[in-house]
């Protein structure tokens, strides 16, 4: 970058990144300038976004129906999957 001016050049740098939190701090750094314009807003065309939550209503015969905390442990146990752990 010292070199720039003795020859008469002024160069433009673009960086570009979606993932880095301080992106203006980390140009200027990689860079070694004193300031930077930050351009923040996305210019990129994206199509029309549908967001649906939706909650299932329950089915009686997968809700649990006990009278007494033992009973509860047997429900448990039988509605209980097995898997190998990880």
């Amino acid at each position: 970058m010292v070199l720039f001016p003795l020859y008469g050049s002024d160069p433009s740098f673009v960086f570009c990144t979606v993932t880095s939190g301080n992106p203006r701090e980390h140009a200027m750094e990689l860079a070694n300038l004193p300031t930077m314009e930050l351009i923040q807003n996305d210019g990129s065309p994206s199509g029309r976004k549908l967001f649906v939550l939706w909650n299932p209503p329950l089915n009686p015969n997968t809700v649990l129906k006990t009278t007494s905390s033992r009973d509860t442990k047997v429900s448990l146990d039988k509605n209980m999957g097995h898997t190998r752990s990880r």
